[in-house]
């Protein structure tokens, strides 16, 4: 009975070998995926085509990035045919200054190369969620005044880590109140949640019932 036993010792040391190898290659995929994210072509992580349409098409890109449940969310912008920019945010920020995604989107500046000093942090790593921060140095100026990180919160979805939601990347919440076309943001604290509610409130005008005639 002792190769039995030698047996299940071999069996026990390589499964839990195995489990300690997976755990270490957890921070350098995680890390690979965020690198891949900054250096992505923004008008493909947006879905849209060289003509500042939305491709559904281009779907697939996100989804290389992004849980199955941030997509729920941010893919309908891919699949939505109206253009609906006041809910898209550049994802490697978390923002969504108009002006900055529409230059980038329609080629007035290389969106591969406007990040300068990129740091990406070490991922914090609890069984299958994850955060991690980026740092950076954007010369574009409105991107400027609202900061320069972006928090990433990732689960582990099949086997692969992906970006479960984002973090309005490095806003001070407080800069909103000087802001009055931007205080509607200041009640959110994420990419995913901002663009859940406006698309909830979106819905509920759309079946709202029309009103009575006198």
């Amino acid at each position: 009975m002792n190769w039995v036993r030698n047996l299940l010792r071999v069996t026990l040391f390589l499964t839990m070998l195995i489990s300690l190898q997976a755990f270490a290659d957890d921070p350098q995929e995680i890390n690979q995926l965020i690198h891949g994210l900054y250096v992505e072509n923004l008008r493909e992580l947006l879905c849209r085509n060289a003509d500042e349409l939305q491709d559904k098409k281009l779907i697939k890109v996100p989804s290389q990035y992004f849980s199955n449940d941030f997509m729920k969310y941010y893919g309908e912008n891919c699949k939505d045919e109206s253009e609906h920019w006041e809910m898209y945010f550049d994802p490697r920020t978390g923002q969504n200054d108009l002006s900055s995604l529409h230059s980038a989107v329609s080629g007035e500046y290389d969106s591969q190369e406007i990040f300068t000093n990129l740091k990406i942090g070490q991922p914090k790593i609890k069984g299958n969620q994850a955060t991690i921060r980026t740092t950076y140095d954007l010369p574009v100026a409105s991107y400027q005044e609202y900061g320069n990180f972006t928090l990433f919160t990732l689960i582990k979805e099949n086997g692969q880590w992906k970006i479960d939601d984002i973090e309005l990347g490095g806003h001070d919440m407080d800069k909103y109140n000087e802001r009055e076309s931007m205080t509607a943001l200041k009640t959110y604290k994420s990419v995913k949640q901002y663009i859940k509610k406006s698309l909830m409130e979106t819905a509920a005008k759309q079946h709202k019932s029309p009103k009575k005639l006198p």
